[in-house]
């Protein structure tokens, strides 16, 4: 959650004296105002959900984690699951249901976290939300500890509105020995190895069973701000750009201040390397650039 919780708030977090009679008190002002959602469950294993403070702000093509404030009065020691009816999958969808299944949901219970509630009174959980559009959108949201332990009157479900940030195009000059212009398949992580665009949310012409996506030169990506690495193929060369203020980085050669480069942005990385043991195709070349509108160089982002 470092990256989600301000500077400031984490300060505050750090600074509260365990031993202070109000640090129960203070800690839940400052990591209330990151909720997305408030649940309860009351003694009868009921669940509501209500929308929390924060605002409910997402990016293209990207990942967002909020909080998620669970009051236990139960002691539940259960999974907490929340569904969306705009989180379905996909594949096989009918076509008229393609545009209202944008969004991707994930609660964060890996490893070192467990899936099941603790049983305490007062927790706090991870959602992580992925936007396949641009723009406003709205979703629906459900919670429950397991079959039958929803509230009555859909009081466990709140819709919310959000506001999706658009991502930013990178260009792709792809080219083969000659110069000319190619096609090349492309893997593309984050840190936390969320694979971009979400397989999950791809449309057509990207394929969904596999990570890599095509894209022949002069062709693009969406990406959000954030760190990435970019590969030919799962086991192929990489290269990495780290997007700070939009400023892109191959290798630790800087693309930068704002995307111009003396030398003209261009930067010759080797993509397939010849297959051993038989004649294999020649290399080809990979040169890539980013673009960004100009409404995004004025906002310095």
């Amino acid at each position: 959650m470092r990256n989600n919780v301000a500077v400031a708030d984490r300060r505050a977090l750090e600074q509260i004296s365990p031993t202070a009679e109000d640090a129960a008190t203070r800690a839940q002002e400052i990591l209330d105002r990151r909720c997305l959602f408030f649940v309860n469950i009351n003694p009868e294993m009921r669940v509501k959900v209500a929308a929390g403070p924060a605002k409910p702000e997402l990016v293209e093509q990207g990942w967002r984690l909020f909080l998620v404030k669970v009051q236990n009065e139960a002691g539940a020691t259960a999974v907490l699951h929340a569904t969306s009816p705009h989180a379905q999958r996909l594949f096989n969808a009918p076509t008229a249901d393609v545009p209202a299944r944008w969004l991707e949901l994930q609660m964060a219970d890996a490893q070192p976290r467990r899936a099941a509630l603790s049983g305490l009174e007062l927790e706090y959980r991870i959602i992580q939300l992925y936007s396949r559009d641009a723009g406003q959108r709205e979703a629906k949201f459900s919670f429950d500890v397991g079959q039958g332990t929803q509230d009555i009157d859909f009081r466990n479900e709140t819709d919310l509105l959000f506001r999706c940030v658009p991502a930013h195009p990178v260009t792709l000059r792809v080219r083969d020995e000659n110069d000319r212009p190619t096609t090349a398949g492309f893997v593309v992580r984050d840190q936390q190895q969320h694979v971009y665009p979400s397989q999950a949310k791809r449309l057509a012409p990207d394929f969904a069973f596999h990570p890599q996506v095509y894209r022949a030169d002069g062709e693009n990506l969406r990406l959000p701000a954030g760190s990435y690495v970019l590969r030919d193929t799962p086991d192929g060369n990489s290269v990495f750009f780290g997007n700070e203020f939009n400023r892109v980085i191959l290798g630790e050669i800087p693309i930068g201040a704002p995307l111009i480069h003396p030398t003209g942005n261009l930067f010759p990385l080797s993509l397939w390397p010849r297959h051993r043991g038989r004649l294999g195709r020649p290399r080809r070349v990979l040169r890539a650039t980013q673009q960004l509108s100009r409404a995004a160089l004025r906002r310095g982002s």
